[in-house]
């Protein structure tokens, strides 16, 4: 159980590349939901866990979602949001005589916020891995996408200004 800010690093190699995965566990503290508004800003992608025996672990995404989406000036839509990646986490799939929150449930939440969706098991260690490779994966190519419409638009640009000067 995290009593604080939990960081844990580690690096992967996915297809030759090497990614540093850094994740912050603030296990959604009331007294720490201010200190993690100041990383949104320069998160790439982002995992909002929830609790599938806790509904108001559940409950609680929604203001999750707010801070996340305010902290990134992005009017509380994630429609829009074109350089972030956002994993909705159902944890504790294990304890099936528990559960409250049912997948079609937290499947509805995500689309209607239009994020990914995954359920896993820290206990178990069921699809953890499975998240941190497909975040990283995601997360990269719409990198690689913003890094290349960039370079395109600077291209344009540059035509276009050329063309001002001569005519």
């Amino acid at each position: 159980s995290t009593l604080g800010i939990d960081v844990e690093k580690s690096l992967l190699k996915i297809n030759g590349n090497l990614y540093r995965l850094e994740v912050w566990d603030t296990a959604g503290q009331e007294r720490l939901r201010s200190i993690p508004k100041k990383y949104y800003v320069k998160g790439d992608a982002f995992l909002l866990m929830f609790d599938v025996t806790d509904e108001k672990s559940f409950n609680d995404l929604n203001q999750w979602i707010k801070d996340l989406s305010s902290a990134r000036n992005r009017d509380n839509d994630f429609s829009t949001t074109c350089d972030t990646v956002i994993y909705l986490i159902g944890n504790k799939i294990d304890d099936f005589d528990n559960r409250k929150i049912l997948s079609k449930d937290a499947e509805k939440f995500s689309s209607e916020n239009n994020i990914y969706y995954i359920e896993v098991s820290c206990k178990d260690g069921i699809n953890i891995y499975e998240v941190m490779i497909n975040i990283i994966i995601d997360a990269s190519k719409k990198l690689d996408y913003i890094r290349k419409s960039i370079f395109l638009t600077k291209k344009n640009q540059k035509k276009n200004d050329n063309k001002n000067c001569c005519k």
